[in-house]
């Protein structure tokens, strides 16, 4: 099996929060896809891809909905980090796939604004309630309809990767100081 590990290290900084340990905490689980730790701006999402396709080639199903998490998770990712970047000093973030028995694990983490909580919670809630045949249409609705968010979408990130789960979208906060956390979501798609 093709294995990307993408690790850039930091040097010379210390943080209360280690998210190479969370990320290596998370990778001792299933069979590893591909992952990256490290800077924001150095996420090579063609390299993630390319070995997902790899990996993946004989279920076309699985790769083209993991490929499609990837590249939403990346963006949010890249948004919502980099608004936390002056508060934490750091850009990592971290996105890791692995193969289980009976599904594929997707997670990805980044830090963000203790301001930004309440709107990806209620995004999260909402896309969590919706019946999963619904989603489509939701989506389809924004699409036509929505406005554009500061962020340059219409706050569809969320919804796509919740079309594309098997089951509800799961996140952890983690709390670095007064203004800002460590956010990990987790999807999975069966197998």
């Amino acid at each position: 099996m093709l294995v990307l590990h993408l690790l850039i290290l930091t040097l010379n900084r210390v943080s209360l929060f280690d998210i190479y340990k969370k990320y290596n905490d998370l990778n001792d689980f299933g069979a590893y896809i591909f992952g990256f730790v490290g800077d924001v701006d150095k996420i090579d999402i063609d390299n993630m891809i390319t070995f997902a396709e790899r990996i993946l080639a004989d279920n076309l199903r699985l790769k083209k909905r993991l490929i499609n998490i990837l590249v939403e998770s990346a963006q949010n990712l890249k948004f919502y980090h980099c608004r936390a970047c002056d508060s934490t000093e750091s850009r990592e973030v971290f996105i890791i796939a692995q193969k289980r028995t009976d599904k594929l694990l997707f997670q990805a983490g980044n830090y963000i604004l203790k301001s930004d909580i309440d709107g990806i919670e209620s995004r999260i809630k909402m896309v969590n309630t919706i019946p999963k045949e619904d989603l489509g249409n939701l989506y389809r609705s924004v699409l036509d309809y929505g406005s554009v968010s500061n962020s340059g979408g219409a706050g569809l990130g969320f919804i796509d990767i919740a079309r594309k789960s098997d089951s509800p979208l799961t996140y952890t906060l983690d709390k670095i100081d007064d203004n800002t956390y460590f956010f990990t979501l987790e999807i999975s798609i069966n197998i």
